[in-house]
């Protein structure tokens, strides 16, 4: 191949990236005006390009792959980028804050379809999990643009709007605690949050309780201890949960071995169990009849 010709591949090249590159804007307004214009709908992507590895690599193995481009052509694409580097003026960062609370957007990435002549949400991706390109597209051309299906998402943001508060109270409550430096306090929020749950997903509260004994008050070493040692317990042996809470403890204290901690309760229950096993063996048996029947009946 040819100078001339390799280098007219280059150039074919970067223009294409750059017109990839311009596709995307940042402006959901005028977005959505185009969109109406040209009949098309829109895609709203919520990232966090500077510091979100989930967002980086869903850009570089979705969002920058032909399969993706193809089926972009129907839409407007518009970006809610979240980023820390340059930071953001304190208008910038209320006008994007106000478009992830108004769509309930609490994962990112989040990759939503919007019906531009309502502005209603029909399809949701929250997260990535490293899905191909053409799985992925798969996925969003799995959703319908109905009216069924824009009210099944309004509900649902609904949902995640009433979560999303009730989050935002908690945290504060949490806040407040922890600047009181009051343990009792903050615990009784993470029980509210996480009353119900078992196995795992108890383990997971009872980690929170740990991570917030140590911020509030570094000597209560035994209190952070045995809280970690009752989530191992609570973990059921699930690994996820288990490497998660081992990381912690390994955090606090390195050269400290922890063991799972069995609940009083569930101790004095099995103590009672044998009590009650060993009076059953020691009972004396009553004198049966020829019939098979004890005397006593």
């Amino acid at each position: 191949m040819s100078f001339s010709r390799v280098g007219a591949c280059c150039i074919l090249a970067a223009i294409s990236y750059l017109q990839a590159a311009e596709v995307w804007t940042k402006d959901l307004e005028a977005g959505g005006r185009q969109a109406v214009q040209e009949g098309k709908n829109l895609i709203l992507v919520f990232t966090g390009s500077d510091w979100s590895s989930p967002c980086q690599s869903l850009r570089q193995k979705v969002l920058e792959a032909p399969e993706f481009s193809a089926f972009a052509q129907k839409f407007i694409l518009v970006s809610v980028d979240m980023h820390k580097n340059p930071k953001m003026t304190a208008e910038e960062l209320a006008r994007l804050g106000a478009l992830q609370s108004q769509h309930a957007v609490a994962i990112f990435p989040s990759l939503l379809l919007i019906d531009a002549r309502s502005g209603e949400e029909y399809g949701r991706v929250a997260g990535y999990d490293n899905a191909s390109a053409s799985a992925y597209v798969a996925r969003l051309s799995s959703f319908e643009n109905s009216p069924e299906a824009r009210l099944k998402r309004r509900n649902e943001a609904r949902a995640r709007q009433a979560e999303m508060k009730e989050a935002s109270v908690n945290q504060g409550l949490i806040d407040k605690a922890v600047a009181a430096r009051d343990y009792p306090a903050a615990a009784a929020v993470i029980d509210r949050i996480f009353k119900g749950l078992k196995g795992p997903d108890k383990a997971k509260g009872t980690l929170q309780k740990a991570i917030l004994s140590y911020r509030i008050d570094r000597t209560q070493t035994e209190r952070t201890w045995n809280l970690l040692r009752l989530a191992l317990f609570e973990a059921e042996d699930d690994k996820e949960t288990e490497r998660s809470i081992l990381e912690i403890a390994n955090r606090i204290a390195p050269a400290k071995k922890l063991e799972k901690l069995q609940p009083a309760s569930n101790k004095s229950k099995e103590k009672r169990a044998e009590a009650d096993g060993a009076a059953v063996k020691s009972a004396p048996k009553l004198p049966q009849s020829a019939s098979g029947r004890t005397e006593k009946e």
